[in-house]
C-alpha cells in the first residue's frame, strides 16, 4: 500500500514519531475495506437471473407429471419466497442498495412467472399485451417499496414493449395513448432521484430512459398521422435541448445530458431536412387538420408551452 510507504519515509526522516507511525498503522488496520457499490449490484443482479432461470428449468423438466395441486403451489412458491425476502430487506438491509435492487428485480421477475404458471395450470385466456400489462403494474409497487432503480428499468421496458405491440396488432384492445398514463406512473420515482441523488449513476440512467421513453410516446401517438410528424417532433427536439440547457443540466458533460444530445440530433437530423423545397412541397397545411381531438395538435401546444416557460423563467 502507498501508504505504508509513506510511513516509512515519513518516520526515516523523523517527521513523525514511531508512536505516531504505530498509531495511523492501526487507525487505517482498523478501517473495512471498500468495495465497489456497482460491481456488487451487478453481480448481484446477475446471480437473481441465474438463480430465476434455474428455477425455471427445474420446474419445466418435471413439469407433465406433477398433480394440479402441486403445481398450483408451485406456481406461487417463488412469489412467496420473494415477498418474503424483501419483507426481509425492508427490516433489515433496507440501506444496502444491492440488497434492494437484486431483491425487488428477483421478485418482479416471480411476479411474471407466477402469472404464466397459473394461467398455463388453468388455462386463462389472455395474450400478450395482457399479460405484460399485469405483469408490469403488479411489479410496479417494487419500485417504489424497495425504491429500485432496476425495477424502474424492467418497468419502463415492459410497457415500451407493450406499447410497441398494441400498435402493430389490429385487434388490440389497448391504444397508443395508454402508454403516457402508465409512463406517469414512474414520474414520481424519477424526480425523487433528481432531489435526492442527482448526481447517481441511477439518476443518469433514467436520464436517458425517460428521454427515450417520451420520444417512443410520441412516436407511437402520431405514428399513423404523417403529416403532423414535423410538427410535433420539432418542438419536442426544441423542449429537449432547453431543457439540457436548464440550470439542473447546464453544468453536466455531454454523456451526463442525453435531454441536450437528443435535442441537438433531432434538430440536426430536421434542419438539414427542411432545407430542400421538395419537403415543402410535400409538406402542406391544407391538410392538417385541427381539432380537439388531434393529439398532434396538443402535443404541439404543450412542447412549445414548455419551451417558453424555460426560455422566460
Amino acid at each position: 500500500m502507498s501508504i505504508e510507504k509513506d510511513l516509512t519515509e515519513l518516520l526515516k526522516a523523523s517527521v513523525i514519531s514511531p508512536e505516531t507511525e504505530v498509531a495511523i498503522r492501526s487507525y487505517y488496520a482498523s478501517k473495512p475495506k471498500k468495495t465497489s457499490g456497482l460491481i456488487i449490484i451487478l453481480f448481484a443482479i446477475l446471480g437473481v437471473s441465474f438463480i430465476g432461470t434455474g428455477i425455471n428449468l427445474i420446474i419445466a423438466s418435471n413439469w407433465d407429471s406433477l398433480p394440479i395441486a402441486l403445481k398450483t403451489f408451485i406456481g406461487f412458491l417463488p412469489l412467496v419466497l420473494a415477498q418474503g425476502l424483501s419483507f426481509y430487506v425492508l427490516q433489515k438491509k433496507k440501506e444496502l442498495t444491492s440488497w434492494r435492487e437484486s431483491t425487488a428485480l428477483f421478485q418482479f421477475l416471480m411476479v411474471g412467472l407466477t402469472i404464466s404458471i397459473i394461467s398455463q395450470i388453468y388455462n386463462l385466456s389472455g395474450d400478450l399485451n395482457s399479460f405484460l400489462l399485469v405483469w408490469s403494474l403488479l411489479g410496479l409497487p417494487l419500485v417504489y417499496l424497495l425504491n429500485s432503480s432496476m425495477s424502474s428499468a424492467l418497468y419502463l421496458f415492459f410497457i415500451a414493449w407493450l406499447s410497441i405491440i398494441t400498435q402493430f396488432e389490429k385487434h388490440s384492445a389497448l391504444e397508443a395513448w395508454y402508454y403516457w398514463p402508465l409512463l406517469l406512473l414512474i414520474a414520481p420515482y424519477y424526480l425523487n432521484l433528481i432531489k435526492k441523488k442527482a448526481s447517481s449513476l441511477p439518476t443518469l440512467f433514467h436520464h436517458w430512459l425517460i428521454s427515450s421513453s417520451v420520444f417512443l410516446g410520441v412516436i407511437l401517438l402520431i405514428a399513423k398521422q404523417d403529416d403532423y410528424l414535423f410538427l410535433v417532433l420539432m418542438p419536442l427536439f426544441g423542449l429537449y435541448y432547453a431543457i439540457g440547457e436548464a440550470s439542473f443540466f447546464k453544468s453536466n458533460t455531454s454523456f451526463l445530458n442525453p435531454f441536450k444530445i437528443l435535442g441537438a440530433f433531432g434538430v440536426t437530423v430536421i434542419l438539414p431536412m427542411a432545407s430542400y423545397e421538395q419537403f415543402w412541397d410535400e409538406f402542406s397545411m391544407d391538410y392538417l387538420v385541427f381539432e380537439a381531438n388531434n393529439p398532434a395538435l396538443w402535443l404541439v401546444l404543450g412542447f412549445t408551452t414548455g419551451i417558453i416557460y424555460l426560455l422566460y423563467k
